[in-house]
């Protein structure tokens, strides 16, 4: 699924985004963590980045998240991304 607009589009991550999602992630620690709360080294290596996204895929395939990296359409470049969570279902 991509969803385009005129300078960027959305969809899914994919494994392959994990070193994009790194560098994204690096770029702009310490903006996150003055509203995040401080994480752990091993989230800035790329086997954490890897299994974060198979955590989100295998959730997205039970229905309940979808995150979405959000991608400059001239360059293909990650520049944020946006996660639907606790998705419920029914009445």
């Amino acid at each position: 699924m991509k969803l385009v607009g005129t300078d960027i589009y959305l969809r899914f991550l994919e494994e392959s985004d994990a070193t994009a999602k790194l560098e994204l992630n690096l770029r702009n620690r310490a903006f996150f963590e003055t509203y995040l709360t401080t994480r752990s080294e091993d989230f800035y290596t790329t086997e954490y980045q890897v299994n974060s996204i198979k955590s989100s895929i295998a959730k997205m395939e039970q229905d309940a998240e979808y995150v979405f990296g959000v991608f400059l359409t001239s360059t293909d470049a990650l520049i944020g991304i946006v996660s639907l969570t606790e998705v419920m279902r029914g009445p």
